[in-house]
């Protein structure tokens, strides 16, 4: 395997092989690839890769296929914008009812902490897989702090829309720390129970979020994607 970094395993270096390609969309959506294939290509045992393979499954990139091998989820451009809107009018609410909930709840506030402090040393490392995977769970444990069932199921299937589809906010204009500050925004505002803070600060984490990634996309938004949302 080209590219190996001491200290890594090969499992997360066959994780983050695969994580490249999918962000940069080089799969075909509709072809089953060879976990053999895989391991072959890049010089590892089929352990390796079907582990890393198995890790991408759990954050939503991949499905498995029994026996065959996995494929890459399709996902269209308007399942993308679609995804972004629904986010942009719902998580401002989730964070909002999460600081009314939060400051009473230590076990809220302690796991909120933990995913943030986790993926600040996943930026430290570059380690997107493991940045991706904290997100994914800081945001669950904000939405379930709602406490609105119907609320979390729905955000769930638009944030799986993005995450699918490889999204990864970070870029040349958007740094690990601008990325990071926006979490710690959100965080703290959750934290101190500060509802008005926590609504604006998370408005403005999807905002820059969906312009990222449809801009990454070329998508021909004529007007302000969010404007209605």
């Amino acid at each position: 395997m080209s590219g190996i970094r001491r200290g890594d395993s090969l499992t997360s270096q066959v994780r983050d092989y695969l994580l490249d390609r999918i962000m940069e969309d080089t799969f075909d959506q509709d072809v089953i690839y060879s976990v053999s294939d895989l391991a072959a290509q890049l010089g590892v045992s089929r352990t390796p890769a079907r582990e890393a393979v198995l890790q991408l499954q759990e954050l939503g990139l991949l499905r498995t296929v029994k026996n065959k091998g996995f494929t890459v989820i399709a996902v269209t451009d308007g399942d993308i914008l679609e995804a972004f809107q629904m986010r942009h009018v719902l998580e401002p609410i989730a964070a909002k009812l999460a600081a009314r909930t939060a400051p009473d709840s230590s076990s809220i506030v302690e796991k909120l902490e933990h995913y943030f402090a986790q993926m600040v040393e996943a930026s430290k490392q570059q380690d997107q897989a493991a940045f991706i995977d904290n997100d994914i769970r800081f945001h669950d444990v904000m939405v379930e702090a709602a406490g609105n069932s119907h609320m979390f199921r729905a955000l769930k299937a638009a944030r799986d829309s993005t995450y699918r589809r490889g999204v990864f906010t970070r870029t040349p204009t958007r740094s690990w720390d601008a990325l990071n500050l926006e979490h710690e925004r959100i965080l703290r505002a959750v934290v101190d129970g500060d509802e008005a803070a926590a609504e604006h600060h998370m408005r403005d984490h999807i905002r820059i979020t969906g312009e990222n990634y449809l801009k990454r996309l070329k998508f021909p938004v004529e007007r302000e994607w969010y404007r209605d949302y």
